[in-house]
């Protein structure tokens, strides 16, 4: 397979991107703070120093690389949806608060080690990767991103746009399911806000497609390149 970055720049005018020369922000609007994949449809995703975007496709290696779409839930349709779930972004922040109700007989832990901050009474935090996220983010509000916004990946201090930097375009959030209750029960609901039983707000990340290869690694600065039109809609 060709190098992305090869053919990032026909893939990020076609997008509609605004030219590398065009200034952005003069800090980046939050940061990477670590990255994930998985070649198989596990639910969780394996932590690794960094990902390679390929445009049109998705995250090299991961399961979910496709013009198509792969989420096993959807492959049923025909014709093949496209794939509009190519990146998966969760904040760090959301990843923080969230809280595994115990099972009888656990014990809390936090990062593999029994009791601390759990103090013994079976609760559980989840870790980035754990939810299938590609990437986990810090001091970006994902969720409040506008649809066809461009993410923009690189170093923390490059506020000068180069066509070799990854860039995605946001296309909606994800639809919390039945799934994340399994991997850790009471995570449903703190995903979702509901009003008189219907759900009125989904918190589980953002989906993306990329628009122009290159590397997402820890410690990259998130560009927001140009801001998208309309509230962000289930993919």
């Amino acid at each position: 397979m060709a190098s992305p970055v090869c053919y990032a720049s026909e893939s990020y005018f076609l997008a509609g991107a605004p030219p590398p020369s065009a200034t952005t922000a003069p800090t980046p609007a939050g940061t990477v703070l670590t990255t994930s994949l998985s070649p198989t449809h596990a639910f969780s995703k394996t932590l690794v120093s960094g990902l390679t975007l390929i445009p049109g496709l998705g995250v090299e290696g991961d399961c979910h690389l496709g013009a198509e779409v792969q989420h096993l839930s959807r492959r049923g349709v025909r014709p093949l949806p496209e794939n509009l779930r190519q990146v998966h972004l969760i904040s760090s922040e959301f990843l923080g608060g969230l809280v595994v109700k115990p099972k009888e007989g656990e014990r809390g832990e936090r990062d593999g080690k029994e009791g601390e901050e759990g103090k013994g009474d079976g609760r559980k935090w989840v870790k980035p990767g754990d939810l299938g996220e590609n990437i986990t983010t810090s001091g970006i509000d994902l969720e409040a991103l506008t649809r066809g916004t461009i993410l923009r990946f690189a170093s923390p201090t490059s506020s000068t746009p180069s066509p070799g930097d990854a860039r995605i375009r946001i296309t909606g959030l994800r639809n919390p399911c039945h799934q994340i209750e399994k991997f850790g029960k009471g995570l449903l609901a703190q995903c979702t806000v509901r009003e008189k039983g219907v759900v009125v707000e989904r918190k589980a990340g953002i989906m993306g497609v990329v628009v122009a290869g290159g590397r997402v690694e820890e410690g990259m600065g998130v560009w927001v390149e140009r801001e998208g039109e309309g509230v962000l809609d289930v993919v």
